[in-house]
């Protein structure tokens, strides 16, 4: 039988081509992602940098969705059970503002122009456009039924900025 004598260099080379065949590192991105924990009503703002959670964001009531804001550093969180939007600060990591438009909330979407956050409600029937800026309800659309769902659009060369609302029940009659 022959035995294999394995030189130091090609012990080196055959682990410097295992190392370089492993795998490659998440890529780093400065900035955050932020996640609803229904359980701790909370927000966790996950550092994209370090990959570790930065805050835990503390809510008076469970969060169910985070949408981010067209422009800013901010996203806004809905609170369903409450009713609530909260919006928070990136910069800081805290709730910044607070809206309550209603009772009960399904869903929230931002308006294709990127101006408003439309909050679809089922306590009472309706949706609810509140304006970035001021974060305080403008429109509101009553609804003949229990809404579930909704997308939000825009009508090609609208100039009135005129947003088109299509919104899903499985209950009641939308004649």
């Amino acid at each position: 039988m022959e035995s294999t004598i394995l030189s130091r260099r090609a012990l080196l080379a055959a682990a410097s081509a295992t190392v370089g065949c492993g795998r490659k590192k998440a890529t780093r991105i400065p900035g955050y992602c932020f996640v609803a924990n229904q359980g701790s009503r909370s927000v966790a703002a996950v550092n994209l940098e370090s990959f570790r959670v930065q805050r835990q964001i503390s809510l008076d009531s469970a969060p169910a969705a985070v949408v981010a804001h067209p422009s800013k550093p901010k996203v806004f969180v809905l609170a369903p059970e409450a009713g609530g939007v909260y919006e928070i600060d990136a910069a800081t990591l805290t709730v910044s503002r607070r809206a309550r438009a209603g009772n009960v909330a399904v869903a929230m979407s931002i308006s294709p122009a990127g101006d408003s956050l439309w909050v679809l409600y089922r306590d009472p029937a309706m949706l609810v456009e509140l304006p970035l800026d001021s974060l305080q309800p403008r429109r509101r659309v009553r609804l003949p039924s229990l809404p579930d769902s909704f997308d939000l659009a825009t009508v090609k060369d609208n100039k009135d900025g005129r947003v088109l609302a299509a919104v899903a029940s499985t209950t009641g009659d939308w004649a």
